[in-house]
């Protein structure tokens, strides 16, 4: 049986823009109660013979999605009860008193499937070989590093302390130590493991040098804290390559390693510093359930390669981000502006980033939602647009612009999705393509001119001067580029703003 803690809310205030929500107040609890025992007459009692409440007008649920659900009598309670699992075993109440404004939330009873999560991590489609990307090919993939080559040199080049003098009979040219503290009692070990007497000729904070105290023998060690190991510069300069490492260790050590091998050792050292990747992935779905549980109502999905799972595999395809603060915001007056582009991951595993980001009032970006994906497609737009449309609640679309860089799959797949909503072309990245083929210098000015035009006529006037420049330059732009998507004078009147640049959302990939 799964026992359930229920949380009193109290004391706070209903705030109901953009949507109903609890502000602040204080919380009393039962810990480990039997779901079976609740019934809503001692819910109603808890509030007013404990709480001082003089009535209480509605009794109300917060869901592990972030929406409100109002429990009317025992039925309510009974349903309430049926979503307990091992997930979900933390009621949150809330009540409005008699004397307060009824809040008006969906009764529990009624609720469509939206008061649990859905799963964060789902089966995703793999994008199919055949479909276009613009990142060549590549996917997501978590190699496990082969460090076997790397035994000798980790072996020769770090000591570490122990008990055994076994330990100390061998000392090898390049050892490398903490500090020179740690050398110094290296040494003390080395020659107690070798019954000899070695003196010191010199000692200060960054060199030591000794000698063996027997006649004639030429033993000498040398002991510098000058030299900077390659493991020691990597962790200063991440960027440090493979040719300066190989050129360091031949310099300072007097060994010739292959660039193949330095490059797996700088895979090494940069693995023990940052850990690894396929640790970082295993680490998914531990990042989103922490994220949901402390952000109640954000969105994140997860999918895996379903082709993978087929093999018995987990492989990683795409993710999901947004949160609830982002939701509240857009609904609290952000203009119906949307701006949606792609970027390239850089690192080892490549893949691509899709952002939606909206604009407030003061014409400033406001993020609203991201996802990592493995390539840029109009499987993987589609996809994106949907979780958007569930987040934002954006229904078929109606009243909103979205504008973009036109990049693959996304403009069929913001028709798919959201049918009703109107779509902009970045001009700038009109101007980009276009002056490929015709060229730039009056044709480009030409351009920006009858982009900026606010009305029809002056538009025709900017369009005609470019055709008596260049007549296939002028007909080849309206034929490609509809006028409607681009140019203030055909732009739709429901958003005020006349934005024809995508340059917002583009500050935000930077």
């Amino acid at each position: 049986m799964v026992e359930v803690t229920i949380y009193f809310h109290h004391g706070g205030e209903w705030l109901t823009s953009p949507e109903p929500h609890y502000d602040r107040g204080c919380v009393t609890y039962w810990k480990g109660y039997d779901p079976d025992l609740i019934s809503f007459i001692d819910l109603v009692n808890k509030y007013i013979n404990k709480l001082d409440f003089v009535g209480v007008q509605e009794l109300i649920v917060l869901a592990p999605t972030g929406k409100y659900f109002e429990i009317i009598g025992d039925e309510g309670v009974r349903t309430l009860t049926s979503f307990i699992s091992i997930e979900y075993k933390s009621i949150h109440l809330f009540t409005t008193e008699d004397c307060e404004l009824s809040v008006y939330v969906t009764d529990i009873v009624m609720h469509d499937g939206s008061f649990l999560l859905s799963p964060i991590v789902n089966e995703g489609t793999d994008c199919s070989e055949s479909e276009d990307d613009s990142n060549n090919g590549m996917v997501f993939s978590c190699l496990d590093y082969d460090t076997d080559e790397l035994e000798n040199f980790v072996t020769k080049k770090k000591s570490n302390i122990t008990d055994s003098l076994q330990d100390y009979k061998e000392i090898v040219k390049g050892m490398a130590f903490k500090d020179i503290a740690e050398a110094k009692q290296f040494r003390k070990l080395y020659a107690l493991a070798k019954k000899v007497e070695l003196v010191v000729v010199k000692s200060d904070k960054k060199r030591l040098r000794y000698t063996c105290a027997a006649d004639g023998c030429p033993f000498l060690l040398l002991i510098s804290g000058d030299l900077t190991t390659p493991g020691d510069k990597l962790q200063s300069d991440p960027k440090y390559n493979v040719k300066e490492m190989k050129a360091d260790l031949h310099r300072v050590f007097e060994l010739n390693v292959s660039e193949a091998k330095c490059k797996r050792a700088k895979t090494e050292v940069l693995e023990s510093l940052e850990g690894s990747f396929v640790d970082s992935y295993n680490k998914l779905e531990g990042y989103a359930t922490e994220l949901r549980s402390c952000n109640t109502g954000c969105d994140i999905v997860i999918d895996l390669s379903k082709e993978a799972l087929s093999n018995g595999k987990r492989k990683f395809l795409r993710m999901y981000i947004c949160f609830k603060a982002m939701k509240l915001g857009f609904k609290s007056g952000l203009r119906p502006l949307i701006g949606l582009d792609g970027t390239f991951l850089k690192g080892k595993t490549k893949g691509q980033v899709l952002c939606a980001v909206g604009q407030d009032s003061n014409n400033s970006f406001y993020s609203l939602a991201w996802a990592v994906v493995d390539k840029e497609t109009k499987r993987t737009w589609t996809w994106f647009m949907q979780h958007l449309q569930h987040s934002l609640e954006l229904q078929n679309g109606e009243g909103l612009t979205f504008i973009s860089d036109m990049q693959k799959g996304l403009l069929e797949a913001v028709r798919t999705v959201l049918p009703e909503a109107h779509q902009r072309y970045c001009a700038r990245h009109i101007e980009a393509n276009w002056c490929k083929r015709w060229g730039k210098g009056e044709l480009k000015k030409l351009l920006w001119w009858a982009a900026w035009s606010s009305f029809t006529e002056e538009f025709e006037d900017q369009l005609q001067e470019m055709k008596e420049v260049n007549g296939e330059a002028g007909q080849d732009l309206i034929d490609k580029y509809p006028p409607k998507a681009w140019c203030r004078a055909y732009l739709d009147t429901v958003c005020k703003n006349q934005a024809v640049d995508n340059n917002f959302t583009e500050s935000f990939n930077a």
